[in-house]
């Protein structure tokens, strides 16, 4: 049997429904559920990919190993695999927000987000601060410890209430 990635694309993390859902169909074993947004999933290729197929937001690759040289050489590494949303998660007019507030999240490093999003607002911090706070994300925390959703969370408050639209 194969193993697969099942991957939510919805937004938020993965419906419990269907997680019990797939732990409960036959040919499919769960090997590993403990990632906010994936399921790692033993069974039929056919199976898997129908499932997956039937849950909403859903997608299947299967997972490829890679063989690593023996002896292991004594350097650290990483091999990783970036695979793209097949769609944006972010909508087109939401992109030049999404930019600004992300090169202003990671522009200067050890920075609070209040402290990062200042120049953004016409009133610096304090109107930064009472927007982070609006979208529910703590003005203290920093551009790294923001998810992807959260961004574009952020994003589009941003252009709902047309706080970026022109540079300052």
């Amino acid at each position: 049997m194969a193993k697969f990635i099942l991957r939510f694309r919805g937004p938020g993390p993965k419906p419990a429904a269907d997680v019990s859902r797939v732990k409960h169909c036959a040919g499919v074993t769960v090997l590993d559920a403990s990632m906010p947004r994936m399921l790692l999933v033993e069974g039929a290729k056919s199976k898997v990919v129908q499932l997956a197929d039937r849950l909403a937001g859903w997608v299947v690759s299967e997972q490829v190993a890679v063989r690593l040289p023996n002896p292991r050489p004594k350097v650290r590494s990483t091999i990783f695999r970036l695979e793209l949303f097949p769609e944006p998660l972010a909508a087109g007019d939401e992109l030049p927000a999404l930019r600004k507030l992300v090169r202003a999240a990671f522009g200067q490093r050890r920075k609070t987000l209040g402290n990062s999003l200042a120049g953004l607002f016409r009133d610096a911090r304090p109107e930064a601060e009472a927007f982070l706070r609006r979208e529910n994300i703590d003005p203290r925390r920093r551009g790294e410890t923001l998810s992807v959703d959260e961004f574009i969370k952020l994003a589009r408050g941003a252009c709902a209430n047309n706080l970026l639209a022109t540079d300052y």
